[in-house]
This record gives C-alpha cells, sequence and structure tokens, in this order.
C-alpha cells in the first residue's frame, strides 16, 4: 500500500523538459527524469560525487517533510549522488504517519519507521553531551564571549589537546582556562566558570545534553543581566543561573519557590527556603525534637549518598538552629530527587532577596502579579489547593465550601485554573478536581478549561478527575464523553463506570 501510493505521488511529481523560455513546460516522467539525470552526473568527469545536504528537516510542516522525501526519491540509485539528512527520526517519523493517517495499522505505532528504514541506508545517531562534556560546552561558550580570537584560540588548541588524552573527562574548567591563560584570564571569565561549573551537572541532566539548549539557556541568561542592568539592577549571575535551572527544567516547582517568596517574612516564607536548603546540605536542625539533635550523624562513605532524606541531625551554629522545623508542604517539595540536587547546588539563596530575579521571569509567572490583588484569605487557600499534601488540600477545599463567598468563588476558581494550565499533571488539578467534588457549582468553568489541555498531556489525571467531577452536569458529561472518544481513552468508560457504583 506505502510503495504504491509514493509511486502514484512520484509520477506525479513535475519534471519539464522544452528548451525555448516561450515554450510550455512539458511534464516529463519519473523515469525519464531518473534517466536524464543519471546521464547528466555521467557526463561530469571531474566530479567524483554530489552530495546534497538537507539540515533542519524536522522543523518543516508535515506535508513539507513527505514532499521532501517523495522528491529525493526521484534522485536515488543514482551513481555519484548521495543525500544526507539531519533531522530527528521521531518527528519526521510523525510527519510521515500524520500524512498517511489511512495506513496505520491496528496494534502499532504507524508506518513512518518503516518508511525511514526503506529510505534510509546509514542510520547515525548523535549522542548526548556527557556530564563532563557538557560542563566543557558552557566554559568554551563562555570563554569565547570574554576572550578575544587570539586567546580563544590558545583554549580551544588546550582542550582538542586534553580531549585526544581523555574524551570522557572534563576538558577545560576555570583552573585548565588560568594554566592556558596566565595572568591574562579576565576576571569577568573566571567568575562565569565558577557558577556554570555549578550548574553545569544538573542543567546537562535535565536537557538530556542538548548542546542548542544549553547554548539558549546562557544566552538568555546574558540577556537578563544585560536587561538589568539597563535598568540600573545589579543582578548576581551565579544566583540567576540558579534560578534559571528550576524555572527551565521545573516550572512548577519554580512558580511553586516565587509563591512562598512573594508571601513575605509575615508568613515565613524566607525561611523556607533557607531550611529547606539546610535540610538537603545536612546542617538541618530539628527544633521539634531537640533531645535528638545531641549527637551528630555519621558521615556517609565516600561517594555515597544518605538513603532516603528523613531530619539529619548535627551539631550547628546558632543561626541554624533558629531556622525552625520544616513546613510539611516544602518538606514534600524538598524531598523531591531533582529538588534536592538544585538545593545542594551554590550559592545558598536563604534568606536572599530574590525579587529583583523573579522580575525578569515575569512571563512565565502570570499567577504571582495577580494574586497580588486577591485577600489573605484567598491567596492562603490558593496555595493549600495547589499542596501536595493531600490532607492540606482536601482540608483547603472544606474551608473554601464553608467561607468563600458566591462572589470571590470565580476568583478563586480562576486562578486555580491557571495553575493546572500552566502545569495539567501537578497538584493544583487534584486541587480543583477536589473542588469540584465538593462544589458542583463550579464545574462549568472547570471543564471549559480542561477541555482544551491536550488529552495526552491530562491523562495522569484523567482518572481523579473522572472520579470527583459531578457527572450529573452537562458540562462534565461533554467532557467525559470527549476524553472516551479519544483513541488512547479507552479507560475513560471503566472509570466513569466505577464512578457509578
Amino acid at each position: 500500500m506505502l510503495a504504491q501510493g509514493m509511486v502514484g505521488s512520484m509520477e506525479s511529481s513535475q519534471g519539464f523538459a522544452g528548451d525555448s523560455p516561450d515554450e510550455e513546460p512539458q511534464p516529463v516522467a519519473a523515469g525519464a527524469f531518473r534517466q536524464q539525470f543519471a546521464e547528466l552526473m555521467e557526463s561530469l568527469d571531474g566530479v567524483r560525487v554530489v552530495i546534497v545536504m538537507i539540515d533542519d528537516l524536522d522543523r518543516c510542516l508535515p506535508h513539507t517533510v513527505v514532499d521532501t522525501f517523495e522528491a529525493i526519491r526521484l534522485f536515488l540509485n543514482v551513481d555519484k549522488s548521495a543525500f544526507v539528512i539531519a533531522a530527528h527520526a521521531e518527528v519526521v517519523q510523525a510527519a510521515i504517519d500524520q500524512r498517511y493517517p489511512g495506513l496505520r495499522r491496528s496494534g502499532t505505532s504507524g508506518l513512518g519507521a518503516e518508511y525511514l528504514e526503506k529510505m534510509l541506508q546509514v542510520e547515525i545517531n548523535i549522542p548526548a553531551l556527557s556530564a563532563p562534556e557538557a560542563e566543557t560546552y558552557m566554559h568554551l561558550l563562555l570563554s569565547e564571549l570574554h576572550l578575544p580570537q587570539d586567546q580563544f584560540t590558545v583554549v580551544k588548541a588546550a582542550v582538542d589537546q586534553r580531549r585526544r588524552g581523555s574524551a570522557l573527562g572534563v576538558a577545560l574548567n576555570v583552573g585548565m582556562a588560568a594554566d592556558a591563560l596566565g595572568p591574562e584570564m579576565p576576571p569577568e571569565l573566571y567568575q562565569d566558570m565558577i557558577w556554570a561549573a555549578a550548574v553545569a551537572p544538573v542543567l546537562g541532566s535535565g536537557l538530556r545534553g542538548n548542546p542548542r539548549q544549553i547554548k539558549r539557556f546562557l544566552n538568555t541568561l546574558k540577556l537578563r543581566l544585560a536587561s538589568a542592568e539597563r535598568r540600573g539592577t545589579t543582578l548576581d549571575a551565579a544566583i540567576l543561573a540558579k534560578l534559571m535551572v528550576l524555572e527551565t527544567q521545573y516550572l512548577s516547582d519554580f512558580q511553586r519557590l516565587f509563591d512562598w517568596q512573594s508571601a513575605g517574612p509575615m508568613s515565613g516564607g524566607e525561611n523556607w527556603l533557607a531550611t529547606a536548603e539546610q535540610r538537603s546540605r545536612g546542617t538541618w536542625v530539628d527544633d521539634a525534637d531537640p533531645a535528638r539533635n545531641e549527637a551528630p550523624e555519621a558521615p556517609p562513605a565516600s561517594g555515597a549518598r544518605r538513603a532516603g532524606r528523613g531530619p539529619t541531625r548535627r551539631a550547628s551554629s546558632p543561626e541554624t538552629a533558629r531556622a525552625g522545623t520544616l513546613d510539611e508542604e516544602v518538606r514534600t517539595w524538598a524531598e523531591q530527587l531533582h529538588i534536592d540536587a538544585w538545593l545542594r547546588m551554590e550559592p545558598a539563596l536563604g534568606g536572599r532577596d530574590l525579587g529583583p530575579y523573579f522580575t525578569f521571569a515575569r512571563a512565565k509567572l502570570t499567577l504571582g502579579a495577580n494574586t497580588a490583588l486577591l485577600s489573605a484569605h484567598i491567596q492562603e487557600l490558593l496555595g493549600h489547593l495547589q499542596s501536595d499534601v493531600a490532607s492540606r488540600r482536601r482540608a483547603a477545599v472544606r474551608q473554601a465550601a464553608d467561607s468563600v463567598d458566591a462572589a470571590d468563588l470565580p476568583t478563586l476558581v480562576d486562578h486555580l485554573l491557571q495553575a493546572v494550565m500552566r502545569d495539567p499533571a501537578g497538584s493544583a488539578t487534584d486541587g480543583v478536581a477536589e473542588l469540584c467534588e465538593r462544589i458542583p457549582a463550579v464545574a462549568p468553568a472547570v471543564c471549559e478549561r480542561l477541555k482544551v489541555i491536550p488529552f495526552e498531556i491530562l491523562q495522569p489525571k484523567i482518572t481523579s478527575l473522572v472520579r470527583r467531577l459531578p457527572e450529573s452536569d452537562p458540562n462534565v458529561s461533554a467532557l467525559l464523553d470527549g476524553w472516551q472518544a479519544n483513541p488512547s481513552g479507552g479507560f475513560v468508560r471503566a472509570a466513569r463506570q466505577r464512578g457509578r457504583h
């Protein structure tokens, strides 16, 4: 089926004959065109091979991807010619599947993979950068930014030589740059390489060693620093880099940190981050149980991490001891492995004014700007309705049902739905489902927002939503019908049936 469809498309491809510009071009059959091209290649005595490079094919629309491959097929199997295609294979496969949806077979992912297998003779997968390679790449980019061309050439030569000796280790860091440059090492480069070394391991793994994304991260950071400087604000590049790691990879956690910081000293927002960092770094004292803080914990074996993330009881300074107990919600947040790694990164952020840094991320923090106009009671409920702690979230649902005026309820729901739209798989979705279950009147507004979220993105939460949304509301029934009709929505019917019993 695929071969016949492709041949039909090729036969209709336009090649033209006719020497005079005044003549009407006449179509040439695909076979005749290939023959003419072969004769042309054969006549090129001084040419060994013609190589056609096609880059960024995965950035094209699906029909363009397929049309390009159909055009390439006109030139295949001709001596002295070759095509090199640089593209993300999965994106190209998806484009082919989308162009020929009728050829999808039940139980398979489509024909895109088979199509590429027949078209491509050699496939070369470019590996992602390892953590040492990502760090080296970041330091090279910073060196290129700060150094004149002659000094940068010296640094690159040193990197090349070091990589020939060991391809798996870090080939450029601040010490290696100082060795290569000597007293000509710029202070700005030294400072940038210090913070780059701190964020490189987490950034490299989170961005899957993608050089383009690493370069985009550095470009964005430098742009924000320059923008702040033009406004008369001085930002610490190390602090900005650490915050941007969280923003780039875990936006919902970044939003949560912003919400806590926005709460201000009255709610202990500043101490929460300091205490979370102390806990992760092994200097936290649990004030709730002073007797258990007397004996220091034995350090782990070299290279080992502590199993679990329970409280660490070690000798500490009075300043550390005053940090207090860790709030349950912040504890749950800090116990996530990626947050634990982020908290241990330098520099420590506890006790710092992060307001100027969040200013330059406000495009992604729409909720924070709006919540500033809400009453303290609504803001507190809004935070608890997004909690990872189920008991706190459900208590907030009960409190909202009992204490929020009917005039204020749409505002609360609207802000909660903004959080759902930013992170459909987050705890805010659980909060909005539980709120619907307790206050069915909010269901129409909730359904209006949920129906625009792609099924695949919302899928981890759909069973919980089906169980809690009041199906007696026609808006809910229509929403569930749409989910059930999705090719991957077979489980929705079973979940609805369980909900009726």
